[in-house]
């Protein structure tokens, strides 16, 4: 099973958008879609500051339509 996340944060000198499809594992996500969904992003979001500077994230959401920034922030302590 895959989930579309979208991912808004502030960069070096303006806001970026990165969107992608991320696998996430079924049962964990038919238990609690979330937190399922907050995990896969913030192990992306971990990738990408690997990369490239992310300042503030501004905002997370999951197949278009559930929005899960504060579940990311709070399960990543950003």
């Amino acid at each position: 099973m895959n989930i579309h996340i979208e991912i808004i944060y502030f960069g070096s000198r303006s806001d970026i958008l990165r969107k992608g499809n991320f696998p996430v594992n079924s049962r964990r996500f038919n238990e609690d879609p979330d937190r399922a969904a907050a995990e896969v992003a913030l192990n992306w979001i971990w990738e990408i500051r690997r990369e490239h500077h992310v300042g503030k994230i501004i905002k997370v959401t999951y197949n278009k339509e559930h929005e899960i920034t504060d579940l990311v922030m709070e399960l990543g302590h950003l």
